[in-house]
């Protein structure tokens, strides 16, 4: 009988483990105000992630993703853009349309279409050339990280350091929950690049899913090749997520990409 209250016991203990989630503080540094340091946290719970970003001038916003959808929350003005990969291949589909189009007309009326579009359409601009430089290694708390850094059209705009994620459960899973946002955030700069979030999507997200570790130390540059901000992992904490994390506040207004981009048409 004591054997088996005792197995009960082990069982829920393992079980409450297993299904806890994961708190990731960051410490964050940024150029505009050096004497501050800021804290960020990343809530991660199976595929669900969410991250509250903080602003030393305030503005502090969050990201929700969870079932392939992601909301953007301005929690200053109490509304939130709603991303969903149903909208993405909607609009995928309709640029793709468009480009046909301007494939079989004459080349002074495409570039007069193109400059009269931008701005106007998502994606009509010609994205950045992105490449890797991996090298080099750097001690961030208790973990050695290799450094890779990311151009954007030959100009350095981040550096991450990556630290092996096998050698901590924690940081695997961790990195699964982040992997599963930056495939999102992959899809979404196709239609996305020019829209006010974009450029936030680009530079923390789209790329890390292609990336051999966890980040970390990430840091991010100017066009004069300076550090604007850092940021460094504080804390990795498992425990139970509080209920409504991954849930939009009551009073919010939701606003569809759709809706976003017929308003600067």
């Amino acid at each position: 009988m004591k054997r088996l209250i005792f197995a009960c016991a082990v069982c829920c203990m393992l079980g409450s483990s297993a299904w806890a989630g994961l708190v990731i503080e960051t410490e964050v540094k940024v150029a505009d105000a050096p004497e501050k340091s800021l804290t960020e946290a990343f809530y991660a719970e199976g595929e669900m992630t969410r991250t509250d970003m903080v602003s030393p001038g305030g503005g502090n916003s969050s990201v929700i993703f969870r079932d392939q959808i992601m909301f953007f929350l301005d929690h200053d003005k109490k509304v939130v853009q709603k991303i969903d990969k149903q909208g993405i291949d909607k609009l995928s589909r309709q640029m793709d349309e468009v480009m046909q189009q301007m494939a079989n007309i004459p080349p002074e009326q495409r570039k007069m279409m193109e400059k009269m579009m931008q701005g106007r359409m998502p994606g009509m601009q010609k994205p950045p050339v992105r490449r890797f430089e991996k090298g080099g290694t750097a001690q961030v708390g208790p973990y050695k990280c290799n450094l890779v850094t990311m151009y954007s059209d030959e100009q350095k705009s981040q550096e991450v350091c990556l630290a092996d994620a096998s050698v901590e459960a924690d940081l695997a899973e961790a990195m699964e929950a982040v992997h599963a946002l930056a495939r999102f955030a992959e899809s979404l700069m196709k239609v996305a690049r020019d829209m006010p979030f974009g450029k936030m999507f680009e530079t923390a997200y789209q790329d890390m899913h292609q990336m051999e570790g966890f980040p970390v130390r990430t840091r991010m540059f100017n066009d004069k090749g300076e550090i604007v901000r850092e940021s460094a992992l504080k804390a990795i904490t498992r425990r139970d997520i509080e209920p409504g994390t991954f849930e939009i506040p009551k009073g919010y207004k939701v606003k569809s990409l759709e809706q976003e981009i017929q308003k600067g048409r």
